[in-house]
């Protein structure tokens, strides 16, 4: 256990198949997510390697295999076969990623389209999260990652598809501004359409709870990829509450994108609504929905001013002032805003939430996250310089740095490749 407990990251194991002898070659190096940064790391974690394959399966008790070695030789015939595919980190047991050879991913993407339900649900999604991390540091390319996830229309699973639409949310905020983006959109509204169909928004007797949760994932994200019958029925809802305000019929799961897409779609007045009811209301859960909500308006003087408000207000306290600024720099119309806030403020707004290296952390964390172009860059590392010695914050924001940089390369390697992939899938459908 040591290893695990005293060395920084983790590793990715590569699997490449060896069809003349069937032997399967395992190699380990730590995960980094820049794949220019130089890996010079010696360490050597002791992996516990679990594998199955198409023509011996076993998603139960398959072989353990430990790879304590930088690389090692599995020789075993009775499982790796010159058919068929084979798949390692069985239910995710084990904390790493698993890379495969070109073959083998062509294998598991063919079963995927044909009979996905072959592979256990939880190696499912590992699969597509290990691909589009993969992709993102630069380990397998951006194509076979969203070949990975085209049978998703018909996966009927909570975990695949809740990672899927997690990748999505972070992919509209990273390729917001990308003149391919419209192209994005229409792709995952067309994915979801099926499932927003199936699941509506109104909750069945006997549902299982892992299908409840699901429903409320397909409609925050359609809503936040602009689907239309999502949108609308949002904002009917929350209108219906601005006209009996004493009395929130909004179902508790479905609050904060409700709030979030209507006031994103409609205006002003959807906006003082909501910083009323933050004013009024006393219940936690409740405030931190409308505060991260009231980010999502697309007029730059409503942000501004909720900016400003973070500051001058009693009615936000200096521990919501991060939530308030993270909340405006995930929205892709604020970002900026956010940025040039916090960078003409710095002193002001630690200030208010005082000496806390939590809120600084989480501060960093929600204004850099979609940090992916090279103005970004530039901007950043500025800044940083102009605040000189950083105390406690200083590897936050190297590591803010370093992420900005991997974002700006994967986007600069993969924005023109994504958009042309998307239009080719677009004119499928």
């Amino acid at each position: 256990m040591e290893p695990w407990v005293h060395i920084i990251g983790y590793p990715v194991v590569t699997l490449s198949h060896n069809k003349t002898s069937h032997a399967l070659k395992a190699t380990q190096e730590r995960f980094l997510l820049d794949e220019n940064a130089k890996n010079t790391s010696m360490s050597i974690w002791p992996v516990p390697l679990t594998i199955t394959s198409q023509k011996n399966l076993d998603w139960e008790n398959p072989t353990v295999y430990w790879l304590n070695e930088k690389e090692m030789i599995i020789e075993n015939t009775s499982i790796f076969t010159q058919e068929g595919w084979f798949i390692g980190n069985i239910k995710r047991a084990g904390y790493y990623r698993v890379n495969y050879d070109e073959d083998n991913w062509a294998a598991i993407i063919r079963q995927l389209n044909s009979d996905f339900q072959l592979i256990h649900p939880i190696c499912r999604a590992t699969l597509i999260d290990d691909a589009f991390w993969l992709a993102r540091a630069g380990y397998l390319d951006q194509v076979t990652a969203l070949q990975v996830s085209q049978y998703l229309p018909t996966e009927n699973a909570y975990l695949p598809l809740q990672l899927m639409l997690n990748i999505w949310e972070e992919w509209g905020g990273l390729l917001a501004w990308s003149s391919g983006f419209g192209e994005i959109q229409h792709y995952v509204v067309n994915i979801l359409q099926a499932k927003y169909k199936e699941f509506g928004w109104d909750e069945q007797d006997g549902e299982t709870m892992s299908r409840r949760r699901l429903r409320v994932e397909v409609l925050r994200v359609a809503c936040l990829f602009g689907q239309g019958d999502c949108s609308y029925s949002a904002q009917l809802i929350y209108n219906a509450w601005m006209r009996t305000p004493q009395v929130n019929r909004i179902p508790a799961n479905y609050r904060s994108f409700v709030y979030c897409t209507a006031i994103r779609e409609r205006g002003v007045l959807e906006w003082d609504f909501a910083w009323q009811q933050f004013k009024e209301s006393r219940v936690a859960t409740e405030r931190s929905k409308l505060l991260q909500a009231m980010g999502c308006s697309r007029e730059p003087w409503v942000l501004n001013r909720y900016l400003n408000r973070a500051l001058t207000s009693d009615s936000i306290s200096g521990a919501n002032v991060e939530s308030v600024i993270s909340a405006v720099s995930k929205n892709p119309k604020g970002r900026f805003y956010a940025w040039k806030f916090v960078t003409e403020n710095w002193n002001a707004v630690r200030n208010k939430y005082g000496e806390n290296e939590f809120i600084d952390r989480r501060l960093i964390k929600g204004i850099t996250r979609h940090f992916s172009t090279a103005w970004d860059l530039k901007q950043l590392e500025a800044f940083v310089k102009s605040l000189g010695k950083l105390g406690g914050g200083d590897l936050k924001w190297r590591q803010a740095i370093e992420k900005t940089r991997a974002n700006a390369r994967w986007l600069e390697k993969n924005e023109a490749l994504i958009e042309d992939w998307m239009i080719a899938a677009n004119s499928k459908v």
